[in-house]
């Protein structure tokens, strides 16, 4: 209870009630208590009424139990802070017309008869005057508050959208990670095939240099064999002279050097052979050993496009998916929240529509005493509450949040079992993956046994 003195009312020449009855009116707790009246509303509402601010909020929070000072009976204040006595129930009629959302489409009779019976004056009549043009102000707020909401839920509902654009970037950069990866793969694939031809060409040069060295120790051992046969027949020839052999002596002398001399010169070209063929192995080796360290190259390439792939397909769907979540709670609370203020808003205008038009009735008197006379007036009042009052521009339409959107299919974590046995259990035969090494995972995996 406020225990200040009320200012009093400049000229004010109405009656009591009358002037309560405005005020009450106005100042409905209803009205300033709104979430979508805003201070800023009300108190255009109250200046525009004509009163001192403080006579309004007086009337708003003055609490009709409130004692006299010294007796029993509640009273309520008036504009110049007097003490008005109540009807017998204890309340104000229009204390009473401001529940009026308690007695959904109809009034009591005992309060429509406490309403025509107030006295309307001139400045009563300029009073609710005011009292309308501040209303519609207060219309006007509670449509501006109910276009504040729908754009702030739009704006909020907009951030799904901006989430999704974010999200198909992060999928297009994971998928040109995911086609690097291929591209590697294939380069990997494609030497590991390499890999199996230099490794056949080593195979048969490695054949072929056993079979000369073969020959060319055959070729040897028979050169030996000659060299020995003619080593033991020369001292003869030496000490008995030339001259001193027969024919047929010369003549096998000669078979066995020409024997000699071919068996020699098979020998010579044998190891010529040999070293062809050694020369040719060492160089084929050499390459196949360059071929499979740049196989062993393009694996470990691929090993890391593929982490780059999986790393950007899991950031991808984990970043989109925690921020989804967490805007979608946002929403629903602002989307509840902002149903809340709509349904307020929607009972306020409905509220401060009835006290229009029961304010525009009686302002339609166009003198005091005539009120008493209107025999329809009650009528008239009683219509304002029984009215069908719509308002489509206070009704915020649901709108559900978009569906979360799906991630990127997630590829083998690399370097896992389940890796190995996909990407080189089928590599040609006699060729092998090395150990698999990811920067994207602390295992390293040995490659599978070729099949």
């Amino acid at each position: 209870d406020i225990q200040r003195p009320n200012p009093m009312v400049a000229g004010g020449k109405c009656s009591a009630t009358s002037q309560r009855a405005m005020l009450l009116l106005l100042a409905s707790p209803l009205l300033l208590s709104s979430v979508a009246a805003s201070e800023a509303a009300a108190s255009s509402l109250i200046s525009g009424s004509g009163f001192p601010r403080d006579s309004v909020l007086l009337m708003t929070h003055m609490s009709p139990n409130r004692k006299v000072p010294g007796g029993s009976r509640p009273l309520v204040a008036d504009l110049r802070g007097a003490e008005v006595e109540p009807n017998q129930d204890g309340r104000d009629p229009v204390q009473q017309l401001l529940a009026t959302r308690a007695y959904g489409a109809a009034l009591p009779v005992s309060l429509v008869d406490g309403l025509v019976k107030l006295r309307i004056t001139p400045q009563v009549q300029e009073t609710i005057g005011k009292l309308l043009e501040g209303l519609g102000r207060t219309f006007a707020s509670l449509e501006d508050a109910s276009r504040n909401d729908t754009e702030l839920r739009d704006g909020i509902h907009a951030g799904f959208g901006a989430l999704a654009t974010e999200h198909n970037r992060s999928k297009a950069r994971a998928m040109q990670e995911g086609e690097a990866a291929d591209m590697a793969r294939k380069s990997h694939v494609a030497c590991r095939g390499e890999e199996w031809a230099a490794l056949a060409r080593k195979v048969e040069i490695e054949r072929k240099l056993n079979i000369s060295r073969a020959a060319r120790d055959a070729q040897r051992a028979l050169a030996e064999q000659r060299h020995d046969a003619l080593k033991a027949h020369l001292p003869e020839v030496s000490e008995r002279g030339l001259s001193e052999l027969s024919s047929a002596e010369l003549a096998k002398l000669a078979s066995r050097g020409q024997e000699y001399h071919d068996t020699m010169k098979a020998y010579s070209e044998a190891v010529h052979a040999f070293h062809t063929k050694f020369e040719q192995n060492r160089s084929i080796s050499e390459e196949y050993a360059r071929i499979r360290t740049d196989c062993n190259r393009r694996q470990a390439a691929f090993e890391i496009a593929a982490c780059r792939f999986s790393d950007s397909s899991e950031d991808s769907c984990a970043g989109y998916t925690s921020s989804y979540d967490t805007r979608l709670q946002d929403y629903v609370a602002v989307v509840r929240n902002i149903a809340a203020r709509a349904a307020d808003r929607e009972a306020e205008w409905i509220h401060l529509k009835r006290v229009s038009c029961v304010l525009a009735k009686l302002g339609g008197v166009e003198k005091d005493g005539d009120l008493a006379e209107n025999s329809t007036m009650a009528r008239e009042v009683q219509a304002c509450y029984s009215q069908g009052i719509v308002n489509n521009d206070l009704t915020i339409s649901e709108r559900p949040a978009p569906a979360r959107e799906a991630c990127l299919a997630m590829p083998t974590q690399p370097c896992s079992d389940a890796f190995v046995q996909e990407e080189y259990r089928n590599l040609p035969n006699g060729t092998s993956a090395t150990a698999c090494e990811s920067t994207c995972t602390a295992t390293t995996t040995p490659a599978p046994t070729p099949a």
